[in-house]
């Protein structure tokens, strides 16, 4: 768990097999990122899910709850996983510990398309918008 918030040390002493790293330098997230399988984010209210757009472009497929920041990036099943509820996150817990390594590839791929899309469609809002001003 990379971040530290007010329920850090709660969480700490729950769950003492998880390494809670913290906040860490940003050099240092990346690094992680490229070592992880899985973003887990249950937010009950998001805009845009940063933390998750940087985790999709390294190939980290996302669990997230079903709020519109996370349903704006990620399709159920394609590019990651949508939960509703605590039972169905656990449910997509232990799916995610399940999956074939070919499932998990192509949401891992799928995810990293998403963010090159997303990208791609910035640049050419820019670009459209500077041009019809200039």
């Amino acid at each position: 768990v990379v971040g530290d918030g007010v329920m850090k040390k709660q969480l700490t002493d729950k769950f003492n097999e998880t390494r809670f790293f913290g906040n860490i330098p940003n050099e240092e997230v990346v690094n992680l990122l490229h070592c992880t399988k899985f973003i887990i984010s249950s937010s009950i209210i998001e805009g845009m899910p940063y933390s998750v757009l940087e985790a999709m472009m390294c190939g980290v497929v996302p669990i997230l709850s079903d709020i519109y920041g996370h349903r704006d990036i990620v399709i159920n099943g394609s590019n990651g996983l949508i939960f509703q509820s605590k039972a169905d996150c656990i449910n997509k817990l232990f799916y995610s510990q399940i999956m074939s390594d070919c499932e998990y590839n192509r949401m891992s791929g799928n995810a990293i398309d998403t963010i090159k899309n997303l990208m791609n469609l910035k640049q050419r809002n820019l670009t459209n918008f500077f041009n019809n001003i200039l």
